[in-house]
């Protein structure tokens, strides 16, 4: 028998390697009320772990379990919510088997836990294997889930009233600190002057399109003076590699791989980019909007929120094109939009969004 009044929450992860959800993740526990809220994470993979560390601390008690079978799985967080007693069940990140698990313990144990899960994509928007199977799975999970949360409306438009009734769904943005990163280098990047400097922070992964950027790049490369800042590593970097110099640019694109901390490299360019086919709710937007740039991205997920009189949101080649010159060719248009910028990145404040978190704790 628990001996405190707090709510317990259990927050069950998939992993904890540094993503963007995980990151978001982190940002929102660190402003959860911990005398409203005893706080426990389930990590369900302790081998994918770099930010294991931020999170254990005193306020926050982790437990990590062992890659295992389904049927092991669902056992372990059934007795950890058996002995943790829960108020509520958060799954994040995609995360169906904490949910289960925690129908489970509901129908068995406690019928007045709250379960909520916090999506970030839908099975209509990808391709997986059993994908019926899925479809009926979330019907069952809709049905004992209390609230679920999306950080994009694409898959909210999708599924209501067909999975989940509206009154469940609910869009909560990603948010960020508003504290500017006090740390930036004195040596900071070294960037051409009288140049447009581009930046991409980005997982070299198909899904964030890179060589779509390459290509338009590529034909307006003798129209104006430009050089592309890559942040970011992954399984594309020798191909794509290759493609900037099947296009002849490489002299106008600069590497940089995987940065803990790309602030100065964002901080020293005039644009941010994402060029990404799927998001949901982009940190990179956050980040170019915490450091006053002007944006373009293009027309998916979440992007057009972080998107207002401060960029351009491109949907062909064509427009992306156009953005990159309007601004290679008007210097005024660069600092207006950056300017923009820091007044929109007060809408995702990191506080106002842990407490629409809390807010659903508490109400349900």
């Amino acid at each position: 028998m628990r001996k405190n009044s707090k709510k317990r929450l259990i927050i069950v992860v998939p992993q904890l390697n540094i993503g963007g959800g995980e990151k978001q993740l982190l940002a929102l526990v660190k402003k959860f009320n911990t005398e409203i809220f005893d706080i426990i994470l389930i990590n369900l993979d302790s081998t994918a772990g770099a930010l294991v560390n931020q999170f254990n601390n005193e306020t926050i008690k982790l437990i990590e379990l062992l890659p295992c079978g389904k049927a092991d799985l669902l056992k372990q967080l059934y007795n950890i919510y058996k002995k943790e007693e829960p108020d509520i069940i958060h799954t994040w990140l995609n995360n169906d088997w904490g949910r289960i698990a925690g129908i489970g313990y509901k129908l068995t144990i406690n019928s007045k836990v709250r379960i909520i899960a916090s999506e970030r994509h839908d099975m209509f928007l990808y391709e997986r294997r059993f994908k019926s199977f899925f479809i009926c799975l979330h019907y069952l999970l809709s049905y004992f889930s209390n609230t679920v949360t999306f950080n994009s409306e694409v898959p909210i438009k999708k599924i209501v009233n067909v999975l989940y009734s509206k009154n469940k769904i609910k869009f909560i943005p990603n948010g960020i600190s508003l504290k500017v990163n006090e740390k930036i280098s004195k040596e900071s990047v070294i960037m051409p002057k009288k140049t447009l400097n581009l930046v991409i922070v980005a997982r070299l992964v198909p899904v964030k399109n890179h060589v779509f950027l390459f290509k338009a790049l590529s034909k307006i490369k003798s129209l104006i003076d430009f050089h592309l800042h890559i942040v970011g590593d992954g399984v594309l970097r020798k191909p794509l590699e290759d493609e900037i110099r099947n296009l002849e640019i490489e002299s106008k694109v600069t590497f940089y791989g995987e940065l803990k901390d790309p602030v100065n490299v964002i901080s020293s360019s005039d644009i941010g980019l994402l060029v990404s086919t799927s998001e949901g709710f982009s940190n990179t937007l956050l980040e170019y909007l915490l450091y006053g740039k002007a944006i373009i991205a293009t027309n998916v997920g979440s992007n057009s929120h972080c998107v207002c009189n401060n960029g351009f949101i491109v949907n062909s080649e064509e427009e992306l094109i156009s953005a990159i010159l309007e601004y290679g060719n008007n210097d005024n248009l660069v600092s207006f939009h950056g300017n923009n910028s820091l007044k929109l990145i007060k809408n995702f404040c990191i506080e106002k969004v842990a407490e629409q978190y809390q807010d659903i704790y508490l109400k349900l």
